[in-house]
């Protein structure tokens, strides 16, 4: 069928029609559907399928957009430019109460560290940490000024290039702090006494570590002369160089009458420690990193107990060390006390992490 129809005017029919300056303009009604359909256009709002599509100008000025008292969801990546004319003013955010405008410049703002940075004082991170050592297989009274530690005799010494291998029967684990005493002397050799970690390679008869001099002096030796001690230490800042807030420190100390007191020393810097009952000594070359001290009471329980254990809780701020994140520790007993052979001492700490 064609899609013309023909009229024929006939009598009585109104056409409406609109007076314009005495001409008249023929009103119609709109019609968006396609071809061989038809979709009526009706006033007011109607469905995506009833309405007629909308393009702006191309010279359209911007439009204000307005959410009606609501909140406006934005999907995807939202790009803000302030134009170069305002490239050098500071960003600003409203706040939720009171409407006051805060500066953000981001072009300043230090680098965030995931899972630990936070913005402003909103939150503060927490932490709790442990490490322990195992102390020489016998049972010798601790008296007072007395070092609470390992002695770790040294069988054998090799070194390779700056990497440096020590035979001796040990509990140190990687990334344990140590300190090498009398190998220098013992084994005519050179720049392995001294303050390292041990890395890949240690292992319960072997302490692998790398120094900063070379050695020099015959290499591998197989006599036994020197010491290993081990350096408690805690990795407790968020951040490198970051403070730490202090608020609990306990130690466990293996053997029933282990309850004389003692005394736990704070560092900033790893120290020279000494090993187990060697005089407790207090050096003035230490003063710069040394940060505070702990004095704990160990108690104990009924018939059965094989520890005792004592807890400081206070309020102590510390900051770590450019290019570090941990606190190191010596402990010193103060009163007397009988150990378990090869028992295992362990010191815990807790606190908050800040920002700086």
């Amino acid at each position: 069928m064609a899609d013309n129809v023909a009229i024929t005017p006939g009598v009585g029919a109104n056409i409406a029609a609109d007076d314009v300056g005495s001409v008249y303009f023929q009103k119609i009604k709109l019609d968006a559907g396609g071809d061989g359909a038809s979709v009526p256009i009706v006033a007011g709002q109607q469905t995506m399928a009833a309405s007629v599509p909308v393009v702006l100008a191309s010279d359209q000025s911007a439009l204000p957009i307005a959410d009606g008292g609501g909140a406006l969801t934005v999907d995807g990546t939202v790009t803000a430019n302030q134009g170069a004319a305002h490239a050098t003013l500071p960003w600003k955010v409203e706040g939720v109460a009171g409407g006051v405008a805060q500066p953000v410049s981001m072009a300043t703002a230090p680098a965030l560290v995931a899972g630990t940075a936070v913005i402003g004082k909103l939150a503060t991170p927490s932490f709790a940490e442990s490490d322990s050592l195992t102390r020489p297989a016998n049972t010798t009274p601790y008296a007072a000024n007395r070092s609470i530690n390992c002695t770790v005799a040294v069988t054998a010494m090799a070194y390779d290039g700056l990497t440096v291998t020590l035979t001796a029967n040990n509990a140190f684990a990687v990334g344990d702090r140590i300190t090498v005493a009398g190998v220098n002397a013992g084994f005519t050799v050179t720049n392995i006494d001294g303050n390292w970690t041990c890395k890949t390679g240690t292992n319960g008869t072997t302490v692998v570590f790398d120094v900063t001099d070379q050695p020099v002096g015959a290499t591998p030796q197989t006599i036994t002369v020197g010491t290993i001690a081990k350096c408690l230490s805690l990795d407790v800042a968020g951040v490198v160089g970051g403070g730490v807030v202090l608020s609990r420190l306990s130690v466990t100390l293996p053997g029933a009458t282990m309850i004389g007191a003692v005394r736990v020393y704070a560092y900033t810097v790893q120290p020279t420690v000494l090993v187990d009952q060697e005089v407790f000594t207090l050096l003035a070359a230490n003063d710069a990193n040394r940060r505070s001290y702990f004095d704990l009471y160990p108690a104990t329980e009924g018939a059965g107990s094989d520890v005792a254990v004592a807890e400081w809780t206070g309020w102590k701020v510390i900051k770590c060390v450019p290019g570090d994140t941990r606190l190191y520790f010596r402990v010193a007993a103060e009163g007397a006390g009988t150990p378990t052979s090869a028992g295992v001492v362990t010191l815990r700490a807790s606190g908050l992490q800040t920002l700086g």
